[in-house]
């Protein structure tokens, strides 16, 4: 299922990019609060996810993720 939610949130957060006015940073946070508020998996789960999604798009984003 985490894997599943890696490859959605992958072309989502590239989507989402746009939104944030580029800002890969805020975009990174936006979606994983927004992951969190689904409650589809534990919050360690979400963070996993989002740090799986950020490798593999090479983003840097500091302290986005806890």
């Amino acid at each position: 299922m985490c894997d599943d939610l890696v490859s959605q949130m992958v072309p989502y957060c590239q989507r989402k990019l746009a939104t944030y006015e580029g800002n890969q940073e805020t975009t990174v946070k936006a979606a994983l609060k927004g992951l969190l508020a689904k409650r589809w998996c534990t919050d360690a789960q979400c963070v996993w996810i989002m740090r799986r999604v950020v490798d593999e798009l090479q983003w840097a984003v500091g302290e986005a993720i806890p």
